[in-house]
């Protein structure tokens, strides 16, 4: 009984384990050398580009003391205009003649500055990923010139000291180059006057060796002399702790590369673990966290990793996230040069930890706890430390950065009882606390879209624009236009990091707005100076480094007026849709290009001239981009807008609100993922159904290698199997959609079915969203929106109801009881209409009709006798909150497939690009004679009679 009682006591209680510190004051360790981050690969774009206040708030709570994570290290990227994962940054000499007069305009150097606005004891640093093409290489004199003038452009441009520099490629696997170190970078710091600044080396990553620099340094006095620190990234994952003997060398060791893995709680524990656990095991006194902002746009490779997220610069609005305050634990409560005393360092039960860190000059002390399991924990005070009053700070996932009652010491000694992942900062300094500021209410990016770049000056980069690769600037207009123009400024691709060639041979800017963007058109005018530009819709997710990949429906135009419509890759001759050459092309001339896209149909324009359609379903949405070859265009007046199709197509995540899931599924978030999460399962028979009110649905996904089949049942009817493995990986694309469907409620069920072909490494299906038609008055046809009702139906059978004569279904009737009756639609508000099409089962059973509306009083539109297979009555356009076809005599109960109802007839500007033109003729032709228009893009809207074929009767209609 007793066992039984204790074991219940047990759960219960959760008995938290018993550690005692003892804690001497006189013995100290290293100086810990602060938490800091790293602002690189684009991620902090956006930041710039944010109203005020918002963005003093936002920076806040980055850098100012006492407030937020107070991040005590920044290390920037030093841009070369390569893609460095989430883009490219800029550069500050694009050539030789530029370093003794360096561009700062340059975000990173503004974001330096604001650090050191707020805290000027903020360390600044500096790596490079990628270099231009004029220093020849990495390891050269150009090289270390072109280092030394990003020093410069600082120093100069904004009034900033940078304390370090990476002498180093950041995770490049060669290690660094210890010649140059010695004999290039050192030497030419020190000549330009900078013998100040220190060098870091050497930003690993995953080496089977990868503290050998230290080793290195213990046998070369030289290279001893000039590294001054030695980092390595994700030290922890790599499980190579320093030696010993590297230990005993005493030189500073960083772990200069965590990630905040998009700054959820899971983040804020692990940079108080990350730092306890570094320089228990190792002695490592600083980590850096990249990035400290979510500052990219939609779409980007790696965007969800920040401490804080502000990527909506139009709205103002920003999230703060857990991290800030994981980071804060530390960084409020211990600077750079307090001592860790290594007797007050230690691990706890699982993962959990603890760090004990003094004043340098006083008996001040805090210590940083990291408690996976419930901890019960007495520490003894000794050697000078302060024995008053302990202030204690506490984290859980439900709430952060939370004070807690003091603890006052008993003899020199206190306890504290930690629960279950949990963080506390305990110290005996005042000052902290939990900034608040403000926020702006979210809002969507302003659509449509336009931007003429006169607002600017030459050098500026345009608001909300971001560089994916190349770097693109406001400059005067070329080939003879006045004003302003947004140019490609990287004149040759240099030494990029981590980057396919083949790819990085297209420069890419994204523009600004939703990756939910479905139906709409981008148009820019271009002006080629040298080999070739494109403009893009619906791009897609990036993945790894892929800056020309998944850029989406994208028509190139070559100087020479050869044009090609290519999908995600515009280097890929695989992925080229359609080909041609423009007809008297002058590439010393600015020209316009326009790409539209709705539904499945993709239409590309030079100068207002349709000059190819293709008709492709592999993705539905993303927002827009354009780009080029490795030359100085320009692009101006790009203007993005949506049109209006014959469908539009709404966009939600994979787990909507109405959406069930049976069996097992899980998520998983990554940034290259429509919404930044999937949800996946491998699990037989696991389900997940999409109810949606509309005519067709979308199951957006991935396809992998190692993905198998799923079942597709619409409306609980099985239709298909998919396969949903490829290699390489596809995200965001089209599984499965449906064909048309009467307008009404309807579902999609996916059924994993645990199986796959022999290639695929596994069975999952990987789900990411759903999408549904929104456009329901499909093609103009008002009677798709309103209420049937009518006078009878065939013996009250629901079969033969009113509400089959809007369903879009040319196979189901209405089938009245009496031959004398009527049939009617409510709109449920005014509407104007002019025409009505009217389809009979059993041809000329009605012998006299009337078409009427209602406005207060039924009143007659038209009038006819006989309607057959299909009849069309034009009138002059009637407004009213109803219609009825009034049948007065038919030889048999009449029988009615579909009473359509238009606004007019149909609509002549067929592109809806605003305006009837030589465009609109071409999609008339390409639909000439063609029969059966009665889908939802039936003929792409050429039907102007509405009589379900093209021919003369539209052509009048058109050419009026």
């Amino acid at each position: 009984m007793k066992k039984l009682v204790f074991a219940f006591l047990m759960i219960f209680c959760g008995c938290a384990s018993a550690v005692t510190v003892n804690v001497n004051g006189t013995v100290v360790g290293r100086a810990f050398e602060g938490i800091g981050a790293v602002s690189a690969g684009g991620n902090s774009r956006l930041l710039i580009d944010y109203p005020e206040p918002y963005r003093s708030y936002v920076l806040d709570f980055l850098f100012e003391p006492k407030f937020g994570a107070n991040f005590h290290h920044l290390k920037v990227e030093i841009g070369s205009g390569q893609n460095s994962t989430s883009g490219s940054e800029p550069c500050h000499a694009l050539s030789a003649s530029e370093i003794t007069n360096p561009n700062s305009e340059n975000y990173e150097l503004w974001l330096m500055s604001e650090a050191i606005s707020r805290n000027p004891n903020t360390i600044l640093d500096c790596l490079m990923w990628g270099v231009p093409k004029w220093t020849g290489g990495y390891w050269t004199q150009n090289t270390a010139n072109y280092l030394t003038s990003f020093i410069k452009a600082a120093h100069d441009g904004w009034g900033l000291n940078i304390d370090w520099i990476g002498g180093c490629i950041n995770e490049d696997g060669g290690g660094a180059n210890t010649s140059w170190l010695k004999y290039n970078l050192r030497p030419t710091l020190n000549a330009a006057g900078y013998s100040s600044v220190k060098i870091q080396s050497e930003e690993g990553k995953n080496d089977s060796l990868p503290w050998t620099l230290l080793d290195e340094c213990m046998s070369d006095s030289a290279l001893n002399a000039v590294v001054d620190a030695v980092t390595y990234h994700y030290i922890e994952d790599a499980s190579k702790w320093p030696s010993a003997a590297q230990i005993a060398w005493g030189k500073p060791m960083w772990d200069s590369e965590q990630q905040a893995s998009g700054g959820d709680w899971s983040s804020a524990k692990n940079a108080v673990r990350t730092m306890n656990r570094d320089y228990i095991m190792g002695r490592v006194t600083k980590i850096e966290l990249w990035c400290p902002i979510d500052s990219a746009g939609e779409g980007v490779f790696l965007t969800d990793t920040g401490v804080m997220k502000a990527d909506t610069p139009w709205s103002g609005n920003y999230t703060v996230r857990p991290a800030i305050w994981g980071v804060a634990h530390y960084n409020q409560f211990a600077e750079p040069g307090w001592k860790f005393i290594d007797s007050g360092c230690g691990n706890l039960t699982g993962n959990g930890n603890y760090a004990f860190l003094k004043h340098p000059t006083t008996g001040d002390w805090s210590m940083i706890i990291y408690a996976e399991s419930a901890e019960s924990i007495t520490v003894n005070l000794a050697g000078g430390l302060s024995t008053g009053t302990i202030h204690v700070w506490k984290s859980t996932s439900a709430n952060q950065f939370v004070q807690q009652a003091d603890i006052i010491p008993t003899g020199g000694s206190f306890t504290i009882n930690c629960s279950a992942d949990s963080l506390y900062s305990l110290t005996t300094t005042t000052g902290q606390q939990k900034g608040n500021h403000p926020n702006a209410a979210a809002s969507a990016f302003p659509y449509p879209y336009s931007e003429d770049f006169e607002s600017y000056t030459a050098g500026d980069m345009p608001k909300y624009f971001s560089d994916m690769q190349g770097m693109f600037q406001v400059q005067n207009c070329k080939g003879g236009r006045s004003g302003l123009a947004l140019q490609q400024m990287v004149p040759q691709i240099g030494y990029g990091w981590g980057t396919e060639t083949e790819y990085r041979e297209q420069m890419m800017i994204v523009i600004p707005g939703s990756m939910s963007w479905n139906d709409y058109e981008i148009s820019t005018d271009v002006y080629i100076e040298a080999g070739e530009v494109y403009a893009a819709v619906r791009k897609g997710h990036s993945s790894w480094m892929s800056t020309g990949l998944y850029c989406g429906y994208a028509f190139v135009l070559k100087k020479d007026g050869d044009w090609r419509l290519c999908f995600d890759n515009t280097q890929d001759s695989t992925k080229m849709l359609n080909r041609g050459t423009v007809p008297g092309f002058d590439g010393s001339k600015w020209h316009n290009i326009k790409l539209r896209c709705i539904g499945e149909r993709i239409d590309a324009y030079v100068d207002g001239v349709h000059v190819c359609r293709v008709i492709d379903s592999q993705r539905f949405a993303g927002n827009a981009c354009i780009g080029g070859s490795s030359d100085l265009n320009q692009y101006d007046n790009i203007s993005v807008k949506p049109v209006t199709g014959c469908i539009g197509w709404e966009m939600v995540n994979e787990r909507p609100p109405n959406a069930s899931y049976t069996g097992s599924w899980w998520t998983f978030n990554g940034s290259w993922y429509v919404f930044g999460d999937c949800t996946y399962s491998d699990i037989a028979a696991a389900t997940a159904t999409f109810p949606f009110y509309g005519r067709m649905g979308q199951v957006i996904g991935t396809t992998r290698n190692d993905c198998g089949y799923m079942d597709v049942y619409v409306d609980n009817v099985y239709k298909t199997t998919i396969d949903t493995y490829s290699n390489p990986a596809v995200y965001g694309g089209v599984l499965y959609q449906t064909q048309e469907l009467p307008l009404g409620n309807h579902t999609i069920k996916i059924v994993v079915t645990g199986q796959k072909r022999t290639a695929s490494a596994n069975e999952l299906v990987i789900l990411e969203a759903f999408s549904s038609t929104t456009n329901h008055e499909i093609g103009g046809n008002l009677a798709l929106s309103a209420t049937a009702s009518a006078s009878s139906f065939y013996q009250n059978d629901p079969t033969w109801g009113a509400n089959k004569v809007n369903d879009a279904n040319y196979t189901s009737r209405w089938n009245s009881y009496t031959n004398s009756c009527w049939l009617e639609l409510d709109f449920g508000r005014q509407v104007t209409f002019a025409s009505a099409r009217l389809t009979e089962y059993e041809n000329n059973r009605i012998t006299s009709y009337r078409i009427q509306y209602y406005d207060g009083a039924w009143k007659d539109a038209c009038s006819g006798t006989t309607v057959g297979d299909s009849k069309v009555d034009a009138f002059p356009a009637v407004t009213g909150t109803k219609a009825r076809l009034y049948i007065d005599a038919a030889t048999n109960v009449p029988s009615i497939y579909e009473f359509e109802v238009y606004a007019a007839r149909g609509d002549r500007d067929l592109d809806s690009d605003g305006e009837i033109g030589l465009s609109d003729l071409a999609i008339f032709c390409d639909n000439w004679l063609e029969q059966g228009c009665n889908s939802c893009c039936g003929c792409d809207g050429a039907d102007l009679l509405h009589d379900n074929k093209i021919d003369f009767q539209d052509y009048a209609i058109f050419a009026e």
